[in-house]
C-alpha cells in the first residue's frame, strides 16, 4: 500500500513537472515547435494510466487538454491574437492551481499526521 502511494505521488509530480514546464514556457512565450515537443513529453508521462480516479487525475486530465486544445487552435489557425490560446492556457492554469492548493493541504494534513506519530512515540518510550 506505501509503495503505491509512493510510486503514485512520484507519478503526479513528474505529470505536474512537465505541466508546469509548458505553463512556464506559454508565459514567457515560446514558439509551436517547442511547445509541441513540450506537449509529448507530458503526454507520454504515465499519470493517466497510473493514478487512481479522483480530483487529482481529473485536473491533471483537464490541464492537459487544454494544453491540447490550444495546440491544435495553433496548429489550424496559426497564432491568433492570443485570445483563443489564452483561454486554453487559463484553463490549464486553473487546474494546476487546484492541484497545488491540494497538495498544500496535504502537505499540511501529512505534518500534522507525523506530529502525531512522534509525539505518539514519546507517549510510548516514555511509558517503557
Amino acid at each position: 500500500m506505501i509503495s503505491a502511494c509512493v510510486q503514485h505521488n512520484a507519478v503526479a509530480d513528474e505529470a505536474i513537472k512537465a505541466l508546469r514546464k509548458i505553463d512556464a514556457a506559454t508565459q514567457v512565450g515560446v514558439n509551436l515547435t517547442t511547445y509541441n515537443e513540450l506537449l509529448i513529453e507530458a503526454k507520454v508521462n504515465e499519470a493517466d494510466r497510473t493514478l487512481p480516479d479522483g480530483d487529482l487525475k481529473t485536473d491533471l486530465d483537464i490541464a492537459m487538454f487544454a494544453y491540447v486544445e490550444a495546440a491544435r487552435d495553433w496548429n489550424q489557425y496559426g497564432k491568433p491574437g492570443g485570445e483563443i490560446l489564452e483561454y486554453h492556457w487559463e484553463t490549464a492554469r486553473e487546474s494546476l492551481g487546484r492541484i497545488s492548493a491540494a497538495s498544500s493541504k496535504a502537505g499540511n494534513k501529512r505534518r500534522e499526521t507525523i506530529k502525531g506519530i512522534n509525539e505518539t512515540k514519546k507517549q510510548l518510550y516514555k511509558s517503557k
